[in-house]
């Protein structure tokens, strides 16, 4: 390699346009959406600005090991940081332009970049393999990656958690603040791209969540700017926030997450709460109960953390357990009795009988207005699906819960 640095960074720079050269034929313009189906899965370029197929690769005029030397010369052996810079700047384009099998032979050098960029000494390094890390997300670059050598195949979910996983194991394992707040600006960009994706949205976002109590106030304060950051992202042409949306979708986990953490870390609660919504603790405990509640009521029978849930949430809210028991009953009530089986249900009332002092028939004359609106309010959402799914059992499960249990 060339010992001019200027020389070899204009090579780095020069290897995004080279992935993208002799590549016309595979180029396909975005019509109406992005879903060109399994069997020609296309991404877009961000050097060359065009729909690629993933199938095609890089090449015979630069074969896969040319491009594993210069990873080892351009970037894990190169003393000059502006090259390595340059080279990174390029990953995204060689990622793009890799058939599935061009990634499965340059594996050991891109998990070796996971492994090493997001924790660097230069951090102009770090921040720019930030920029790149969406482009290690695409489906047919975590197959390569990832796939089992012994032809055993796990599903897209699976295997992005295995690239989190990378991530997180670097939190727990690092005490520098300034490395854990870049692989922070890494993990949220990993919730910027995660906005379709479920599960790695929720793992990656409770990442954030898990530092609002670091022992470190600058990482504390980088959670919470790249948390409201997240949050406050708009999609393009005036949609509506992705990230707003997931956090909705993922409210039960998030919630659960949450109440779970009152007890055991609270001041990710308060700084979730305070620093980040910019809301009272309290004010956001009591959007929690009316998710968590139900569950938890049942969990309480055989396990011993959720009842300390309960109480930690009824001291939050600065009240007795019975009363926000007895206050959130019908939310509770009307979920078990559209569980036809019951059983649910009466672990419940037994639950609510100890804690309330009061037997079945008290505790639904108190609640039968509220449990009554709460259940025509679930079966009159023609949106909601499982209402639909129920409505047909309704007469089956009303009769079954109150003929032979709650009046017997």
């Amino acid at each position: 390699m060339d010992k001019s640095s200027q020389v070899r960074e204009a090579v780095a720079q020069a290897l995004g346009n080279i992935a993208c050269k002799g590549k016309s034929q595979a180029f396909m313009y975005k019509t109406e959406d992005t879903a060109f189906g399994d069997h020609e899965r296309r991404v877009l370029c961000p050097v060359c600005g065009l729909w690629v197929s993933d199938q095609l690769g890089l090449g015979d005029d630069y074969p896969v090991n040319i491009w594993q030397s210069l990873f080892k010369f351009l970037l894990f052996d190169e003393p000059s940081q502006k090259v390595q810079v340059a080279f990174i700047v390029s990953i995204s384009s060689i990622l793009t332009h890799s058939s599935q099998m061009d990634i499965y032979k340059m594996k050991q050098e891109l998990l070796k970049c996971l492994d090493v960029l997001p924790l660097h000494p230069h951090r102009a390094v770090r921040k720019t393999f930030c920029l790149q890390i969406q482009h290690f997300f695409h489906p047919h670059v975590l197959d390569g990656l990832l796939d089992d050598d012994n032809g055993l195949d796990s599903d897209s979910s699976t295997k992005e958690l295995q690239v989190l996983g990378k991530f997180k194991h670097a939190l727990v394992h690092t005490e520098d603040p300034d490395l854990l707040e870049s692989l922070l600006e890494v993990i949220a960009s990993v919730v910027l791209t995660a906005s379709d994706h479920q599960q790695l949205f929720f793992f990656s976002f409770v990442l954030l969540l898990e530092q609002l109590d670091s022992k470190y106030t600058s990482v504390q304060s980088t959670s919470v700017t790249l948390l409201q950051k997240c949050l406050a992202v708009q999609s393009k042409e005036g949609n509506p926030n992705r990230v707003q949306q997931m956090v909705d979708v993922i409210q039960p986990e998030l919630f659960a997450y949450l109440s779970d953490r009152l007890v055991t870390r609270p001041l990710i609660v308060q700084n979730y709460a305070d620093a980040v919504l910019g809301l009272h603790t309290e004010d956001v405990i009591r959007e929690i109960v009316p998710v968590v509640l139900p569950k938890l009521v049942i969990q309480q029978e055989h396990n011993d953390d959720a009842l300390k849930i309960l109480h930690s949430l009824s001291n939050h809210l600065r009240t007795e357990l019975p009363l926000l028991l007895l206050e959130w009953c019908h939310k509770v009530l009307s979920i078990l009795l559209l569980k036809a089986d019951g059983k649910d249900l009466m672990t419940a009332l037994q639950f609510y009988e100890a804690q309330i002092g009061s037997d079945t028939r008290e505790i639904f004359s108190a609640v039968l207005p509220a449990l009554l609106d709460e259940l025509v309010q679930f079966l009159g959402d023609v949106n909601n699906e499982d209402a639909i799914k129920r409505y047909g059992s309704w007469n089956t499960v009303i009769s079954y819960n109150f003929n032979f249990r709650l009046f017997r």
